[in-house]
C-alpha cells in the first residue's frame, strides 16, 4: 500500500502509507499478503476498506494505492569458475488506484454534472 497525487502534467508521485492527509491507506485490509499463483491459474484478493466512524474523515475523498508486485527469485549460478557474471531478473510490479468517496455520491449525479458541462 502507498499513497499517490496526480501532479499538474498528468504524471503520478508516489508516497509512504499513510503520509498524505488524504490518504485510506491505512484503513485498507488484504485477506492475505502473498500469493503463489501457478502458471495459467489465477487467486482471488480480497480488498476491503474499513473506514472509521467519523463522519469528519469521510466527507472529503480518500485515495490510496494498492500495490501488487511479483517476488524476487534468487538462483545460484551453477558452474561459475571464473570471470563476471551477471543476470537480469525482472520483477513486475504495478499498482491499483482504490478510492472511498462520501456515500451521497453515485453514478446518477455523476451523469448529470458531466451532461451539464456540455
Amino acid at each position: 500500500m502507498g499513497d499517490w497525487n496526480r501532479q499538474e502534467n498528468g504524471s503520478h508521485a508516489y508516497y509512504e502509507l499513510g503520509s498524505k492527509a488524504y490518504s485510506c491507506a491505512k484503513w485498507v485490509d488484504l485477506n492475505t499478503n502473498f500469493l503463489n499463483i501457478l502458471p495459467k491459474k489465477s487467486a482471488q484478493v480480497i480488498v476491503t476498506l474499513k473506514a472509521p466512524d467519523n463522519e469528519e474523515d469521510l466527507e472529503a475523498m480518500k485515495w490510496a494505492m494498492l500495490y501488487i508486485q511479483g517476488s524476487e527469485f534468487i538462483e545460484k549460478l551453477e558452474g561459475v569458475t571464473t570471470g563476471i557474471q551477471t543476470k537480469i531478473n525482472e520483477v513486475l510490479r504495478f499498482g491499483i488506484h482504490l478510492y472511498q468517496t462520501h456515500g451521497s455520491i453515485n453514478t446518477i449525479d455523476a451523469i448529470a454534472i458531466e451532461s451539464e458541462k456540455r
